[in-house]
């Protein structure tokens, strides 16, 4: 059978720790379906341990030592036992572009020296409901100077949230 690592690409707004978390809570099932979501050792500060492809972006143009190693050897271990393995990780979204093409790079070659497929997972919130949830967070927080920005200040904005920007994203 062949392995593959799903890579869920968690974009902001779209229940991307919500579906950690089920991951997570599921790991008897899913592991008896032959799907492992594996939680790494190594902490980032500021950063939930649910977030379990973080590894992926560190220092992944040395693919020889470092945490990206640590990551990958684990990952090269579970598919002795597992065929699918499924990491997921908000930073991928957020990363810069020079940050993304060496961690795909990186993990490409992985692949391909490992036996194993990629699959990516992309889910992307509809634009205006994107919009109200952010500008709602935003409120919510009551964090920041923008805290009290007016929805009407906030719309006429828009070329300041590039989050938004799905086709230039997904396109990196």
């Amino acid at each position: 059978m062949k392995k593959i690592l799903y890579v869920h690409v968690g974009t902001t707004k779209t229940g991307t720790t919500a579906i950690q978390s089920f991951l997570i809570d599921n790991q008897e099932v899913l592991n008896r379906k032959g799907y492992c979501y594996p939680l790494f050792p190594y902490r980032y500060q500021e950063v939930s341990e649910r977030r379990n492809a973080r590894f992926l972006l560190e220092e992944a143009s040395d693919r020889q030592n470092g945490i990206f190693r640590e990551g990958m050897d684990r990952i090269h271990e579970l598919f002795r036992t597992f065929d699918n393995i499924i990491v997921s990780d908000e930073g991928i979204w957020s990363a810069n572009y020079e940050q993304r093409i060496t961690m795909w790079r990186a993990l490409k070659a992985e692949a391909k020296e490992g036996g194993f497929q990629i699959k990516i997972i992309v889910y992307l919130r509809r634009q205006d409901m994107y919009l109200i949830s952010g500008w709602n967070q935003m409120v919510k927080s009551g964090l920041g100077a923008d805290a009290g920005t007016a929805w009407s200040d906030y719309v006429h904005n828009l070329n300041d949230i590039n989050k938004m920007k799905y086709a230039t994203h997904l396109k990196k």
